[in-house]
C-alpha cells in the first residue's frame, strides 16, 4: 500500500522550479552576475550592531559606512542609520551587480 505525503505550497513551488530548469536550458537573461570582490567579501548575515563593517578575505576587503539621516527640516539633529543585513540586501546586491553587467 503506497502512501501520499502532503506536500506545503514552497515545496511545490520548489520542485516546480527545479522541474523547470531540468526541462528548459539557461539562456542569458537567467544568468546572475557577482562582482568577485563582492562574491568574497560580501553584505553581513547578521545585524553586526556596529557603524563600521569591515571584510576581508585574501587581497580583497569591503568596509561599509552607515550613514545619517536629516531629522526634521527645522531641527538640527541627525539620525544614525545602521548597516544593511541579511537576506533580502544580499539579494538586491547581487540584483544590482547583474543589472550593472547586462546593461
Amino acid at each position: 500500500m503506497s502512501k501520499i505525503i502532503p506536500i506545503r505550497p514552497i515545496d511545490r513551488k520548489r520542485l516546480d522550479s527545479l522541474q523547470d530548469r531540468a526541462d528548459n536550458p539557461l539562456t542569458h537573461d537567467n544568468i546572475g552576475y557577482v562582482h568577485t570582490v563582492l562574491a568574497q567579501c560580501f553584505l553581513p548575515y547578521r545585524d553586526p550592531k556596529t557603524t563600521h563593517w569591515r571584510r576581508k578575505n585574501g587581497r580583497y576587503s569591503i568596509i561599509l559606512t552607515a550613514g545619517v539621516f536629516d531629522a526634521a527640516d527645522d531641527s538640527d539633529e541627525l539620525i544614525q542609520l545602521g548597516l544593511p543585513y541579511g537576506a533580502k540586501p544580499r539579494l538586491f546586491q547581487s540584483y544590482i551587480c547583474t543589472k550593472a553587467i547586462k546593461n
